[in-house]
């Protein structure tokens, strides 16, 4: 899109360049129309002043009478054609105008399409770069969220390690309270016979 958004600009200048080429042209012709327009007047002029001395002239002149009145003639074709003209390439200058200000116009909306694509670009890039750091901090949870269950385990082993050891800290405990108490209760019996015995030999 952005690309074409370039080229339609790109075409748009180039229009642009051309009808102010064309109203470079119409300005020239129209210092050549005016150029045209004086020539015939001046030679209309000379026709006229022609036609007088002819007149003077009488017989001898009436010649060069016709051939005034020819060239009055044509100096008037000639100023009439170049009038004709002059309206066409004003008429033609307006066109022109006209065309200037709506490339200019159309210029000035690729130039807003390009701008608003470049902005829509520069934005879907930014959008993109958040979702990849996005991407990267989920990445980076799991990887937490996967060393924690690997801690969890972990603790689970050594809370299962320990109860074991305190159930056998306890077995432990028990069998040496039993042996305390068999020796205990060893140790009394054997006393209440040696004192019976001394009882028997003093009688």
């Amino acid at each position: 899109a952005e690309e074409r958004a370039q080229q339609g600009e790109q075409v748009v200048a180039s229009a642009l360049e051309a009808m102010q080429r064309i109203r470079t042209s119409s300005s020239k012709i129209s210092e050549v129309i005016s150029m045209i327009d004086e020539i015939a007047f001046q030679t209309n002029l000379l026709a006229l002043n022609a036609a007088v001395e002819a007149a003077r002239a009488g017989d001898a002149g009436k010649g060069f009478a016709v051939v005034a009145s020819e060239v009055r003639s044509l100096a008037k074709r000639s100023a009439d054609a170049s009038n004709d003209v002059k309206k066409l390439v004003e008429a033609a200058h307006g066109d022109v105008k006209v065309g200037v200000g709506l490339v200019e116009q159309s210029s000035a909306v690729f130039g807003s399409i390009l701008t608003s694509v470049n902005d829509l670009s520069a934005l879907m890039n930014g959008i993109s770069q958040t979702a990849r750091g996005q991407a990267s901090d989920v990445s980076t949870i799991n990887k937490e969220i996967d060393g924690i269950g690997t801690m969890a385990h972990q603790n689970a082993a050594l809370v299962e390690e320990t109860n074991a050891a305190l159930a056998l800290t306890d077995e432990q405990t028990r069998s040496l309270k039993e042996h305390i108490a068999r020796f205990s209760f060893r140790e009394s019996g054997s006393s209440e016979h040696d004192h019976d015995h001394d009882q028997a030999r003093a009688a």
